[in-house]
């Protein structure tokens, strides 16, 4: 059963919304004593055990038809498409897809409790996936989503509603809260059961397996479930020890996963150091944490180079600070970051993640690399047009083309050619 929603935050909130569609319909709510069966029913549902934001979606949606007015489609894109492994990269029906994610661990917790998260998902606008924790007890609080698994549903439909896909991690902080290595198990395929065939879902085994107590030895199996699940992340990559390679847990299950390094290169690693990854292991390969905007010093080009690189170069990566963690409106540097980190992956075509790849030292580069003027110039090349990116460029860095090619267009780092 959930909390009743607060008098004085959740319910003033109801009111506003449900204002909003009697004015999409030229009323002025409420228009008669019967304006407030809304209210009422959504209180009952909540009552009987529906969670507060999913007994809203539905009273609202009765609302919209007793009006008049039409169902507003899924998401801004319309429905959410079932991801397939491709390759080392994702693709749906519509053809490949990048999964462009933002860190947020403590959503389904917030869900759980009553609090309407309408706002954080508002907050992460443009991203296309959440990247929520199901347990953890340590600094994130004391929190065992296998207590709440009979709403795990409503949840990601509730994502699915505002056009969002959700990659759930079963397992943090795994031995702190279950030390039972076939139960840790058993939570992996209950997940699974539970909303393996919603078309958002994607399933994580475990955060940072053997990184201090978030070991998970119960998943260490060939893939216990079916689809594009992944293991999880093992040590930071670079960190490796003969169990953990390359920052993801082994076996590698149907997706790797790696959290990059968080040095002075991140913005570069994101992407290019996970392609490794992929193409180590013949898989698709997400980079699912990251460096946080606080350990970068907040430089907004910083971010917007690891958006593009992550694009050219990988399936998935998901945007990580402090406040999006924590499930926190994000603070004004962060969201600049994130918003730099999404106009870093849309300056990027799709198309271009299957090209050539051509390090800047290669003959075949379409620009010329300088250590004095950036860290690194990566390209990909599709016939006789590339896109290379330019990670961490200074004000000394101009673009200088190399032989037939020609610069026809620069978008802060990323720059399209042709010959």
């Amino acid at each position: 059963m959930y909390p009743y929603p607060d008098e004085h935050t959740w319910w003033p909130v109801f009111d506003e919304e449900l204002a909003m569609i009697y004015a999409e319909a030229g009323e002025t709510y409420p228009n008669s004593p019967a304006a407030y069966r809304w209210g009422n029913r959504t209180a009952y549902d909540i009552a009987a055990g529906l969670s507060p934001d999913a007994s809203k979606a539905k009273h609202f949606a009765e609302a919209r038809a007793a009006l008049g007015l039409s169902q507003p489609a899924p998401g801004p894109g319309g429905p959410i498409l079932p991801l397939r492994v491709d390759g080392q990269f994702f693709v749906t029906d519509a053809g490949p897809t990048f999964i462009s994610a933002i860190s947020d661990f403590l959503l389904f917790e917030k869900f759980c409790l009553g609090q309407d998260i309408t706002s954080l998902i508002v907050d992460r606008a443009g991203f296309d996936e959440h990247r929520v924790l199901l347990t953890y007890r340590g600094g994130l609080g004391d929190f065992d989503g296998r207590q709440y698994r009979h709403v795990l549903r409503d949840f990601c439909t509730l994502l699915a509603a505002h056009g969002r896909r959700v990659e759930l991690t079963c397992w943090a902080d795994t031995l702190r809260i279950e030390p039972d290595s076939a139960k840790q198990l058993d939570w992996v395929h209950d997940v699974y059961d539970l909303v393996g065939d919603l078309p958002n879902v994607s399933i994580e085994g475990v955060n940072e397996d053997g990184v201090h107590d978030n070991a998970a030895p119960g998943l260490r199996v060939p893939a216990p479930i079916p689809g594009h699940c992944s293991h999880g992340s093992a040590r930071e990559a670079g960190n490796e020890t003969p169990d953990y390679n390359w920052g993801t847990a082994q076996p590698v299950w149907a997706v790797a996963c790696s959290h990059p390094p968080r040095d002075s290169e991140w913005c570069r690693k994101v992407g290019h150091n996970t392609s490794e990854v992929a193409a180590k292991y013949g898989v698709p390969a997400r980079a699912n944490e990251i460096a946080r905007p606080d350990q970068y010093g907040f430089a907004v080009s910083e971010a917007f180079d690891a958006g593009a690189g992550a694009k050219l170069f990988i399936c998935s990566a998901t945007f990580h600070g402090a406040d999006c963690r924590d499930s926190k409106l994000m603070n004004p540097q962060e969201k600049a970051c994130a918003d730099a980190w999404r106009a870093g992956v849309e300056a990027v075509p799709i198309q271009f993640r299957t090209g050539e790849y051509a390090n800047a030292p290669s003959s075949r580069a379409p620009i010329e690399h300088r250590d004095e003027w950036s860290i690194a110039t990566h390209s990909k090349i599709i016939g006789d047009t590339a896109v290379s990116i330019v990670s961490k460029r200074n004000a000394k860095w101009k673009p200088v083309s190399k032989g037939n090619w020609k610069v026809v267009n620069i978008v802060e780092s990323v720059v399209f050619s042709e010959r």
